[in-house]
């Protein structure tokens, strides 16, 4: 198997798939069981504490993996993985240029996992203050989050370059009045839904200093874009390229599915973190964790997987299972 030698457009090995589609579905939904989803955040809380608290001791078999530390460890494991998979695609790339993008990516994911999830794990968070005196926290203690945001956005910047490659083609080719009507609605329609959620979150943001608003809208604005990207990179040719093979359907519904699971993600970590350091009234806010988590699986996993050519020019399923046969 040759991991990074020059694309030739010839789909992976049949053996290989299936290696990486097992893969993929495991890390997704089986990694520490159920908690690298999230799942262990709602099954263990108990129904009626209604506070940030964990919920009492159930007494259920699932009690043991409801530590946050087993928690945060399956999740950047979960990543890893999806980097891990990244590195199977070798030639059989839509482009070099596209593995480099979407394994440069997946890779910065983990990079923020491990400032969002295993710094604050290791290092702690900002301890609230004792008789009206707030500890000193540490550098890291106080801008982890921050750090791993700056991480994430670039992440957002890298698959914007990969998904808008071959836009202004799209845009004067043959179909271009096609191209430029779903193009410019779908604009519309992600900068409507981007502009609703600051909506509906002002009064927790209005409550945040104004460097890091700033910071929050600059963040939605470039996952709008993303996102849009992502949902868009079906009206162009494979990243440029005029030769449209049968496989970029495949790829750029992946790829749409996988942006828009990102922003879901996006969305609702920063919804956990806004009502988390918000004046607001505490409640229990385990379900959000596990939109995110559930999201963001699918996220990764669609994404890499949008980097592999998975059928030849013309060739069907059953030619290709027959071939490799």
């Amino acid at each position: 198997m040759t991991f990074w030698g020059e694309p030739t457009g010839q789909p992976v090995l049949r053996k290989t798939a299936a290696l990486i589609l097992l893969m993929g579905i495991a890390l997704a939904w089986l990694t520490g069981t159920f908690t690298g989803s999230g799942l262990n955040d709602l099954l263990t809380a108990s129904p009626t504490d209604m506070s940030c608290e964990t919920a009492a001791a159930t007494g259920c078999w699932w009690e043991w993996f409801r530590g946050p530390d087993y928690a945060g460890i399956a999740r950047v494991l979960r990543t890893l993985g999806y980097v891990v998979i990244t590195l199977f695609i070798g030639v059989a790339a839509v482009s070099r240029r596209d593995r480099a993008l979407v394994q440069l990516a997946i890779a910065l994911s983990l990079v923020g996992d491990v400032f969002l999830v295993l710094v604050p794990m290791i290092v702690g968070v900002p301890e609230a203050p004792v008789g009206g005196v707030p500890p000193d926290p540490s550098f890291l203690q106080k801008n982890s989050f921050l750090i791993g945001l700056a991480v994430f956005l670039v992440v957002h910047i890298v698959l914007i370059v990969r998904h808008l490659k071959g836009l202004r083609a799209s845009l004067s080719g043959d179909d271009a009045a096609k191209a430029r009507k779903w193009t410019i609605g779908l604009g519309v329609f992600w900068a409507v839904v981007a502009a609703g959620v600051v909506a509906i979150w002002w009064d927790l943001l209005s409550q945040q200093p104004t460097a890091m608003l700033a910071v929050f809208l600059i963040y939605m604005a470039v996952l709008a874009t993303g996102v849009w990207a992502g949902t868009t990179v079906w009206l162009r040719s494979p990243f440029g390229d005029p030769d449209v093979p049968p496989y970029v359907p495949l790829n750029a519904a992946m790829i749409g599915i996988g942006m828009v699971c990102y922003g879901v993600t996006d969305v609702t970590l920063g919804l956990e973190h806004l009502y988390r350091s918000g004046e607001t009234s505490e409640r229990c806010w385990q379900i959000i964790t596990v939109i995110k988590d559930l999201n963001y699986s699918p996220a990764l996993m669609f994404l890499a997987y949008s980097g592999f050519v998975w059928f030849g020019k013309g060739e069907t399923v059953r030619e290709y299972l027959e071939q490799e046969g």
